[in-house]
């Protein structure tokens, strides 16, 4: 008698990851590197940088749907800092988003 083998249905999670760079930094060469790795990526403009009170400071929301499996937060944190660390980028938080995510309208932003 064999057994039917039925495969779990593959649950996702969106996670942001927010960054932070000075302006000496080179945040736009980090964006296009996030977007190579699969990344969609959010970066404050300097119209964003005024209206937030980041006249020194820029920031990235980079997004990525995921596997929801143990470990993977921590995957995509190392993936993160081996990607922007180069163009002198830090991160600030991780979080796991809903599809009502809106690009930088929070309630807390970075202490800089």
């Amino acid at each position: 008698m064999q057994r039917e083998l039925r495969a779990r249905p593959l649950t996702t999670v969106k996670l942001m990851v927010h960054l932070v760079f000075g302006l000496d930094d080179d945040a736009d060469a980090a964006a296009k590197d996030l977007r190579k790795a699969g990344y969609i990526v959010h970066q404050t403009s300097a119209a964003d940088r005024c209206r937030y009170g980041l006249t020194d400071h820029d920031l990235i929301e980079a997004v990525i749907v995921v596997p929801d499996d143990e470990g993977i937060t921590d995957a995509v944190l190392l993936e993160v800092e081996t990607i922007i660390r180069p163009h002198g980028g830090f991160f600030y938080e991780l979080s796991e988003i809903d599809d009502g995510y809106i690009p930088f309208e929070r309630k807390t932003t970075p202490p800089l």
